[in-house]
């Protein structure tokens, strides 16, 4: 875990941002202190200084994730800043937060279904086919 100190001279507005150095797309929900918590190679979680409430995330290796995707969606590498662009827009907007803090409740029963249920590289190569 690592201490973040994001504290400002100016007022807080909650944005996102992609930095192509890291590779990573963050958002951030509130200023100040947090505690960041990598869950896994992919998603860090930006917790209060008192650990009790989420105030952002990072999605690491977006670039990797675009590349994936890109036969699948027939985009090129001229797609990559727009769809970045728009993400950035949509998260900073609040719109991503909304959406995910009223399905809140489906999310937690959906997890609650999957927990114990797990896939084979193999069976998910299959499916994704």
């Amino acid at each position: 875990m690592e201490y973040l100190d994001l504290s400002a001279t100016k007022p807080f507005k909650p944005s996102a941002k992609y930095n192509h150095g890291l590779d990573v797309l963050a958002y951030r929900a509130e200023g100040g202190t947090c505690v960041a918590d990598r869950v896994d190679g992919f998603l860090t979680i930006l917790w209060d200084k008192e650990q009790k409430r989420i105030v952002g995330i990072r999605l690491k290796g977006f670039r990797w994730v675009f590349n994936e995707l890109k036969g699948r969606f027939k985009w090129t590498d001229a797609d990559f800043l727009p769809l970045v662009k728009v993400l950035e827009a949509v998260m900073s907007d609040g719109l991503g937060l909304q959406i995910v803090a009223d399905q809140r409740e489906k999310y937690e029963l959906a997890k609650g279904c999957v927990r114990n249920f797990h896939l084979t590289r193999e069976e998910l190569t299959a499916l994704a086919a």
